[in-house]
């Protein structure tokens, strides 16, 4: 079989052999030597598959065929890769656990000697080489190494005067024209960039700011740039700089730092992608939607052009030039990758060594552009509707109960099946959802008309072209517009004559109320011609004479002066149907006063009043309650001998009601009048009769039950005493 120029060949119990047809002089590759192969197949994606007689199939990645792999399968003591670097004689170093660095040549691994370092937690976290001197930041401290004198020894630290300690937990390292900084990720640290004869020589503290340091550069003009917890900050001699306060975006955990070829800081964030700086201010920003791997950026290494990004998605490669980014090609699982989870990159004009956490993956600068984005086979293998079998082709309008669906699906990615997800919608005008299941379930959908659409990617790659399923559900007979419409006409005939019967109602209402209105008025009338009794008009006239006779010109003033505020008072209140409570109240003591008069101390009386009551804003019904006191007078209180006495209280109850209560110590009322029957009391006694029915027709007005009510106070007794209790219609401002 013959595949991207290569020619494969099943040898029985050789293996596999891959000659490559444009190098044919070169020798083949062999894989599963010695293993009993069968047959040889490509896939779409470029694959190799591979038949065993006795041990089953085998796939060869396509990146497998690209890329060379170093893990514990060829000889790395561990798959856990941290950093990346070369020497000057060309072998890559590769920093790992325990302290351990192991050095590829030729296709073959070695240990790095190393000082010694009794921790089992002894990361190494950055290595750096210039010339023949190599720095190795680990936990165990700073090594520094040099091919020439073959020095290699940690480097101490002058912590305070006269004090030399071991720095430990170192994390960065960056390198200066003349000098190298490192941390230990609170404080930074110089030392002499070329190795010294004196291998106990110090590094100096430069005292920054005492901030939790993930990363630090040093740029082309020698200022010293360190990215804290609390965002971006900057040495430059002895000056510190405060970067933070300029953009929120640099108030945050910065994880790296590096600098293009025309000076622009590039910055790798804590969760807010990369960041290109310069000058005080931001120039651009670069995030998973500009087609980055991971908005969390662990290390940034720019070599020439090249920007590569270090994060746990893959690795980003940013093409710069002319201050702007071209393009941008992401390394992962999808092309060479043995892993996403990359902690460093090491670029130069031949390869891109990638760190990750399942080995190292070297890949040919040449092969970087020949990445083409790998874009799943997507299939919707079965509609199901309502749990039944799958939906066939020709069955897409459907009724309104079969109304709930299960879709499934599958996108094809023999590599990395996991790494597929796919986002979908029910309607073409819907924003996509995503999901990285293989299964969707629909329930109870409404009628209409749905087109689901569905697309597949391998993690942030391109999207396949969109499957769909086209179906409609057709709406039960009530939904239809048929039923609509009759409902509708249905509807507003009932509005109409419910309108109708409405405005009929009120018209009654209306015309019922003008006839309540007319036939109080009348009983106003006839209430007030009866208002002033001609035996009472004689009795105080009378009295005042008496007055006169007797030379008392005083006391035949005052209550002639009364006498004719009474008058003017039955005169205003003849044209009023309501009146404020405090003028009722004073027309009934003046009323009162003049009774008194006529029956000397035979007669006392008392009006009690609720203090909730503000008498000058509740008006009351004229001619409501001095009927009910004239009846206790004359036939209550007169008929006997001992000394009679009223007592008047006014109570609120509710609002727009008040409770009048009137109660004498007389003979009693008859008991015919304690029946409480008001057809009967109208017809028995003409002086309540219009009182009664004024109430009558002021009820049908209120909201409330109004009653006038009679009782004896003492049943038993001769003197059994009158109480009239009265809920009367009142306005309150």
């Amino acid at each position: 079989m013959s595949t991207d120029s290569v020619l494969w060949i099943s040898a029985m119990g050789q293996g596999i052999y891959g000659f490559n047809l444009k190098t044919p002089e070169v020798k083949p590759v062999i894989y599963l030597k010695n293993k009993l192969t069968s047959s040889v197949l490509a896939d779409r994606e470029g694959n190799i598959w591979i038949s065993t007689v006795d041990e089953g199939l085998y796939m060869i990645p396509v990146w497998g065929k690209k890329v060379a792999i170093i893990n514990r399968e060829n000889g790395l003591s561990d798959n856990l890769c941290y950093a990346l670097s070369k020497r000057i004689d060309g072998e890559l170093l590769i920093g790992q656990k325990k302290g351990k660095i192991q050095s590829v040549s030729n296709e073959k691994l070695f240990d790095v000697k190393m000082p010694e370092y009794d921790s089992v937690y002894n990361i190494v976290h950055r290595i750096i080489s210039r010339g023949d001197d190599v720095w190795i930041a680990m936990d165990g401290g700073l090594v520094h190494q040099n091919l020439k004198t073959g020095c290699n020894h940690f480097v101490n630290c002058r912590d305070l005067p006269n004090s030399i300690k071991k720095m430990s937990g170192v994390k960065n390292i960056a390198l200066g024209e003349n000098q190298i900084y490192f941390d230990n990720g609170f404080a930074i640290m110089e030392y002499p960039a070329k190795c010294p004869a004196d291998s106990i020589y110090l590094a100096d503290n430069l005292n920054v700011k005492f901030n939790r340091i993930y990363s630090i550069y040093c740029d082309y003009s020698n200022r010293i740039w360190y990215g804290t917890i609390v965002g971006l900050q900057s040495k430059k001699d002895t000056i510190f700089s405060d970067h933070s306060e300029e953009n929120y975006l640099l108030a945050g955990r910065i994880n790296s730092i590096a600098e293009t070829e025309d000076s622009v800081l590039v910055l790798g964030t804590h969760g807010h992608g990369i960041l290109f700086y310069k000058n005080g201010k931001i120039l651009k920003r670069v995030t998973i939607a500009d087609g980055l791997c991971d908005d969390i950026c662990r290390r940034l290494v720019v070599h020439k052009n090249c920007i590569y990004a270090c994060t746990p998605s893959g690795v980003s490669v940013l093409f710069y030039s002319n201050g702007k980014v071209q393009k941008i090609q992401n390394i992962n699982t999808g092309n060479f990758l043995p892993s996403n989870d990359v902690n460093d990159v090491f670029a130069d004009d031949m390869d891109i060594s990638v760190a990750t956490m399942e080995g190292v993956a070297i890949i040919a600068q040449s092969d970087l552009n020949s990445i083409e984005p790998f874009v799943p086979l997507l299939y919707i293998t079965g509609v199901r509707v309502n749990g039944d079998i799958n939906l066939p082709e020709s069955k897409r309008i459907l009724r309104y109960d079969e109304n709930s669906f299960r879709f499934n699906f599958i996108g094809i990615y023999f590599q990395k099946p996991d790494e597929v997800n796919y986002r979908y919608r029910l309607k073409s005008d819907q924003a996509w959802q995503s999901t990285e299941n293989t299964t969707l379930e629909f329930s109870f959908l409404t009628s209409g008309t749905y087109n689901f659409q569905l697309q597949a990617r391998i993690l942030t790659g391109e999207w396949s072209p969109v499957r769909s399923f086209l179906f409609t559900i057709s709406p039960p007979f009530w939904g239809t517009w048929w039923f609509r419409l009759s409902t509708i006409i249905i509807f507003l005939s009932i509005v109409y004559f419910a309108v109708k019967r409405r405005l009929k109602n009120v018209r009654e209402r209306i015309e019922e109320k003008a006839k309540i209105e007319k036939q109080i008025t009348e009983l106003e009338q006839q209430a007030l011609q009866t208002m002033m009794d001609p035996h009472f008009i004689f009795n105080v006239m009378n009295s005042i004479q008496h007055f006169i006779n007797a030379n008392d010109k005083e006391a035949a003033n005052h209550y002639l002066t009364d006498f004719a505020k009474l008058i003017r008072m039955n005169l205003t209140i003849s044209y009023k149907r309501f009146i404020p409570l405090e003028e009722e109240i004073s027309y009934l003591e003046l009323y009162l006063s003049f009774e008194k008069l006529r029956f000397g101390d035979k007669l006392t009386y008392e009006i009690v009043v609720d203090p909730a009551i503000d008498v000058s804003e509740t008006t009351i019904a004229v001619m409501m309650i001095q009927p009910f006191i004239e009846n206790a007078v004359w036939h209550g209180i007169l008929p006997m001998k001992e000394v009679g006495h009223i007592i008047i209280q006014i109570h609120k109850m509710a609002d727009k009601l008040l409770k009048i209560t009137i109660e004498d110590n007389g003979i009693g009322i008859n008991e015919k009048f304690i029946l409480n029957d008001y057809q009967m009391l109208i017809k028995e006694s003409h002086a309540l009769s219009m009182t009664l029915q004024r109430l009558k027709l002021f009820a049908k007005l209120s909201p409330h039950e109004l009653y006038i009510r009679f009782r004896h106070v003492h049943p038993k007794q001769e003197y059994k005493g009158t109480i009239v209790e009265m809920l009367l219609p009142a306005m309150f401002y």
